[in-house]
């Protein structure tokens, strides 16, 4: 039940984002939103194969449960913090600086 509800929490913020920017977002061209959700479903992926492969493989080279966790977790913002800024630049680059405003 827990997971069914931050799945629909995830769905209505992303839902919330779009409608946001809807008009910006039509105002791209229809190659420019495919690259973009292609861009976005590529730093997807990269954050959950680092994320669950190589964050379960470092996690479980130690044996206390509170330090896997830890490790776990760190794994889990350092990929943030990697594919985020990727994300971001990718995007921008794709839509010429319209759906990003720095």
């Amino acid at each position: 039940m827990l997971k069914l509800l931050i799945m629909l929490f995830c769905l209505f913020i992303a839902l919330r984002l779009l409608f946001k920017k809807r008009q910006i977002i039509l105002g791209l061209s229809v190659k420019q939103v495919f690259l973009s959700l292609v861009a976005y479903l590529v730093a997807v992926l990269i954050g959950t194969v680092c994320i669950y492969y190589i964050g379960n493989w470092i996690a479980k080279s130690f044996a206390s449960p509170f330090l896997q966790y830890a490790v776990f977790i760190l794994i889990i913002i350092v990929t943030f913090a990697f594919v985020q800024p990727l994300l971001h630049k990718a995007v921008n680059r794709i839509t010429d600086g319209k759906l990003f405003s720095d």
